[in-house]
């Protein structure tokens, strides 16, 4: 999961940051009840599995990183030291995440979607999509967000088509971005 997000995502934040603080991150997740993690795969003779994509999302972004913190603060800010030595631009990076105020009062957020790209074309994010909402409608959320690259267009289309709304531009780490969401 970690290194398809290295490959699929290269100069996003956590890419930048490295494979083992992605890794961390994602591992970290995983033990947290409110977050939601979905890995599909497709069937490789070469490689028993092959991933296809996964998907992340959580019933609220605005506290998430403090419980990360709670749980794996060792891992977490050692591999975020690690980063920073070999990168120490992205200290400044790093303090933007850590002050991000969410953009919308909706707290649950779809936090990642990633498709290897001989998959994509092909219904597979939707059906990721289609799992996280179950998953969302279970714990009784109204209605999610999803933060996109303005200048990924094929996301907004993708987002677009799926019934989500265009929100808002504003700017993180000197990039901008959209808020989209959707109501179940």
């Amino acid at each position: 999961m970690a290194l398809l997000h290295r490959n699929v995502f290269k100069g996003d934040f956590l890419s930048i940051m490295g494979y083992k603080f992605i890794w961390t991150i994602y591992d970290t997740m995983l033990d947290l009840d409110d977050c939601f993690l979905y890995i599909m795969r497709d069937w490789d003779p070469k490689l028993y599995y092959k991933p296809v994509g996964f998907i992340v999302g959580c019933r609220d972004s605005k506290t998430l990183f403090k419980r990360m913190l709670k749980i794996n603060a060792g891992h977490i800010i050692k591999d975020t030291a690690l980063a920073l030595i070999r990168k120490p631009k992205l200290v400044l990076d790093c303090i933007k995440i850590l002050r991000y105020e969410s953009q919308s009062k909706i707290k649950p957020e779809l936090l990642s979607i990633c498709i290897n790209p001989e998959y994509r074309n092909k219904k597979w994010g939707r059906k990721l999509v289609r799992k996280l909402e179950r998953w969302f409608r279970k714990h009784k959320v109204k209605s999610y967000k999803v933060v996109v690259n303005q200048s990924n267009t094929d996301a907004q289309r993708f987002y677009h088509k799926l019934g989500f709304e265009y929100i808002k531009t504003f700017k993180l780490n000197d990039k901008e971005m959209e808020l989209w969401k959707k109501c179940l």
